[in-house]
């Protein structure tokens, strides 16, 4: 059994649900948030000639969790990989909260057919109402094949054109030699004064910086 807490218009209190109840209360809930979001359109589905980027919703969720839990996708990132699909599911529910917010952390890159394939979205790192920074990453079947650089290329687009902002930050951990070739094809110069160090893992590691301006005219 599991205790959760009810509120009526009367009380708040706390009762038993079995394992069904709180499976079934759980659908409701993701069913609750994903017609929400549908509602709020914050972010238009923007295309190219190979990949979408696009809000996730629940059908992601096979996808999202193959590639959340690739050993190889993580090996740069900040997060571990996700040992089970229900822990897949609980981070996707707190994508879905942030999107409530309108918030753009954490948005799916799909193939036109619609098949999820990697995550692009902004940090929480030098984000302020001109600057922001970008993260992404690709699942392995997928790499190589262009899918990145693209990805990268509407989102900066988007920013520049829609959100406005003047400057956008990508940073790569040192040794992902590949991530910044991906960005210097997007038109991302080296800039070595706004390089950090970051705990990941457990490890220091140094991020190497790139930055990109949008031209006023």
């Amino acid at each position: 059994l599991h205790v959760v807490l009810t509120q009526n218009r009367k009380q708040v209190q706390w009762k038993y649900i079995s394992d069904h109840e709180l499976k079934t209360n759980i659908r409701m809930f993701d069913h609750l948030i994903e017609n929400q979001i549908s509602q709020h359109n914050f972010f238009p589905k923007i295309c190219g000639n190979k990949v979408c980027i696009r809000l996730l919703n629940r059908r992601d969720i096979k996808q999202y969790h193959q590639f959340m839990s690739n050993a190889n996708v993580a090996k740069y990132m900040s997060w571990y990989p996700i040992e089970n699909i229900e822990a897949s599911k609980a981070r996707m529910a707190r994508i879905f909260l942030e999107y409530q917010q309108e918030e753009l952390f954490h948005l799916a890159i799909s193939l036109s057919t619609g098949t999820f394939i990697g995550i692009i979205g902004l940090s929480k790192y030098d984000l302020t109402e001109k600057t922001c920074q970008i993260i992404y990453a690709i699942d392995e079947p997928y790499w190589r094949k262009g899918y990145t650089q693209e990805a990268l290329e509407l989102f900066v687009e988007y920013l520049f054109s829609i959100k406005k902002k003047d400057t956008i930050i990508a940073t790569h951990i040192k040794d992902n030699i590949a991530s910044g070739k991906v960005m210097k094809k997007c038109g991302f110069i080296r800039t070595p004064s706004r390089d950090t160090t970051m705990i990941i893992k457990g490890k220091e590691e140094e991020l190497l910086a790139y930055t990109i301006e949008r031209r006023l005219l």
